[in-house]
């Protein structure tokens, strides 16, 4: 976990424009609550769309890059 830990904190993520933050040995896993403002500053960390869990559901939109994975829900 130490080691998701120290790729989090490289990422140089705001966690203060999140709800969630979730560290485990295997992923980092962040909420956050949809805005085009927050759009544009995850893509800017270099985030891209990322289609899988949420698909179909036009209220949910997942971001990732490396083993991060951010979810912005309406």
């Amino acid at each position: 976990m130490n080691e998701k830990l120290g790729e989090y904190i490289a990422l140089g993520l705001d966690i203060s424009k999140f709800w969630m933050l979730e560290i485990t040995e295997y992923k980092i896993n962040l909420r956050g609550a949809y805005s085009q403002r927050l759009v544009n500053y995850v893509l800017a960390q270099g985030f891209e769309k990322y289609d899988w869990l949420y698909a179909e559901n036009p209220k949910e939109f997942e971001y990732k890059k490396g083993s991060c994975r951010i979810l912005l829900s309406k």
